[in-house]
């Protein structure tokens, strides 16, 4: 009788075997969105792209150029930005699951933000930027003029029907990550690396508030330009915190074995 009362409380007490693989997952996902930001970099830094700056940073007429002469690397950045669509998902998932004991109001309210960010970036933004490449590519290879000009003018309104979309979608997005941040300082994350997120997060809140802001006016801002090197000191805070996330999944695991031994 003993034997099987102990028994159930060993079953009770063995952690769930979906969050370790969750978490390992999770870990693995992050650490691949922090490889993605550095391709993302890497591509934004070839010449003639002006590092994919849009209007009001440069003309239309410079991004359309860029993107028609630089197609390739263009289709490859819409790419990785929505692959990381995708991946912040699973991410955030396993973040919940990792942080909600500690304060679960403010990782709602993270995740919320998140998947707004998801929305804009990839239902609005990234496909508006795979149709403005495809038509200035078309545009460039045109040589009737009243179709050169069609082409100009439709991949202008995709253009313009993208900026706001990528702008707000990368300030929620931020914003999400400042919240989550936050909250693993608390957590078994640790100050640090919650720390890293946090700083950076909020730099990059405040810098898109800027881009925002210049967008509303019509004016060219130097925020703009700090989006590439806050991306890759994002990467350090993504590799980190992937990293802590998959050593939590190997604990679970190991914890799960030992209670059932």
């Amino acid at each position: 009788m003993t034997e099987m009362i102990s028994s159930e409380i060993k079953k009770t007490q063995v952690p769930k075997q979906g969050h370790a693989a969750l978490y390992k997952a999770g870990g693995i996902l992050l650490i691949i969105g922090g490889i993605f930001y550095v391709l993302v970099t890497l591509a934004a830094l070839t010449p003639g792209t002006n590092g994919w700056a849009e209007p009001p940073f440069v003309s239309a007429a410079t991004f359309i150029t860029a993107m028609a002469n630089h197609a390739q690397p263009a289709y490859f950045t819409w790419t990785l930005f929505t692959l990381v669509d995708f991946i912040a998902v699973p991410v955030m998932i396993a973040l919940y699951f990792a942080l909600n004991k500690v304060n679960r109001d403010a990782v709602l309210v993270g995740i919320g933000l998140a998947i707004m960010s998801v929305i804009l970036d990839a239902a609005v933004a990234e496909v508006g930027f795979f149709t403005a490449t495809s038509l200035s590519v078309s545009w460039a290879a045109a040589t009737d003029p009243i179709m050169k000009a069609a082409y100009y003018v439709a991949a202008n309104h995709a253009v313009l029907q993208t900026e706001f979309a990528w702008t707000y979608s990368y300030f929620a997005g931020f914003a999400a990550w400042l919240i989550i941040s936050l909250v693993m300082r608390k957590s078994a994350f640790g100050k640090w690396i919650g720390g890293i997120g946090a700083v950076v997060s909020a730099l990059f809140v405040v810098d898109m508030a800027l881009v925002v802001s210049a967008l509303a006016r019509g004016v060219s801002s130097l925020a703009g330009s700090l989006i590439l090197p806050l991306q890759l000191a994002f990467v350090v805070f993504f590799v980190a915190a992937g990293s802590r996330l998959l050593t939590l999944g190997k604990r679970e695991s190991q914890n799960a074995k030992s209670l059932i031994a």
